[in-house]
């Protein structure tokens, strides 16, 4: 990595208000480079052992405080972790309204950004704080690796 990448997620984290530690970096990197969201056992498990189960919860828990990253899935075994889209996201508002898309094959969740949505009407006297939008099926790598 270049000291030029280093020095601009170096950079994003302390514009987000958090510090610059060895498993903060790596973790960020993971979601940076993650085209899915990301479960705390596949952090860990892409992390090599190297940083244990309670440091990386505590990174996770951080990072949604901040609003780096939200929580895209919430499964029986656990929640899912995406890349907020940081020109909108911060730690006061976040902008998730995208589809999460759960594939039944892989198990992978995608933030399906460009799919879109007719507007939510809801009756009078209702007012939503936040939505979810979940599809599941079968995501298109393994249709191709199916086909």
């Amino acid at each position: 990595m270049s000291d030029e990448v280093k020095m601009a997620k170096s950079e994003l984290l302390h514009n987000y208000g958090v510090r610059r530690t060895r498993v903060r970096s790596a973790v960020f990197e993971l979601f940076g480079s993650s085209d899915f969201a990301l479960s705390p056992a596949e952090i860990i498990a892409e992390l090599g052992g190297e940083y244990d189960r309670v440091t990386v919860y505590r990174t996770l828990s951080l990072f949604l405080e901040k609003g780096l990253i939200h929580t895209a899935y919430t499964a029986p075994e656990g929640n899912f972790y995406a890349l907020c889209d940081l020109q909108r996201c911060d730690v006061s508002v976040h902008h998730h309204d995208h589809l999460h898309f759960r594939c039944h094959s892989c198990g992978k969740v995608y933030c399906l950004e460009s799919a879109t949505f007719t507007p939510l009407q809801l009756p009078e006297g209702f007012s939503a704080e936040s939505m979810l939008h979940l599809a599941t099926g079968i995501c298109n790598q393994c249709q191709k690796s199916e086909g």
